[in-house]
C-alpha cells in the first residue's frame, strides 16, 4: 500500500505516480460548487485512460470505468483520516490531512482475496 503526496494549495493539479512500476498522471481538478476534488488518470504521452471520476472517501477510483487497457492493475483510493468520510474538499486532500490518497498495489489486493 503507497501514500501518496498531493498538492492542498491550488484546486488543478497533475502529478505523476509510479503504479505497479508504470508510470501515470493523475489530474485533479477541484470544483468548487461541489466543493470536491475530480480526478482523471492518463499516461504521460497525454492518453487519457479515465477522466472525470468523483473523489469519495472509501471507494477506489475508477471502479465504475469501463475497463481499459492500461489501467493500473491495483486501486486508487481517498481515505479519511477521521469518522468524517464526507469527499475531501479544498485543502483536505494530503499527507497529514483529513483524507490522503493511497494505492493498494495488485500484490495487495491478490493477498487480501
Amino acid at each position: 500500500m503507497l501514500q501518496f503526496p498531493t498538492d492542498t494549495t491550488e484546486p488543478f493539479f497533475d502529478q505523476t505516480v509510479t503504479l505497479d512500476g508504470t508510470n501515470y498522471v493523475l489530474a485533479f481538478a477541484y470544483n468548487q460548487r461541489e466543493e470536491r476534488y475530480y480526478v482523471s488518470i492518463g499516461t504521460p504521452a497525454g492518453v487519457w485512460l479515465a477522466t472525470g471520476c468523483a473523489c469519495v472517501c472509501d471507494v477506489p477510483l475508477f471502479a465504475n470505468a469501463r475497463p481499459s487497457a492500461g489501467m493500473p492493475p491495483g486501486a486508487l483510493v481517498v481515505i479519511s483520516t477521521t469518522s468524517d468520510d464526507s469527499p475531501p474538499k479544498l485543502g483536505e486532500l494530503g499527507v497529514g490531512l483529513r483524507c490522503s490518497l493511497w494505492y493498494y498495489t495488485a500484490a495487495d489486493l491478490a493477498g487480501a482475496a
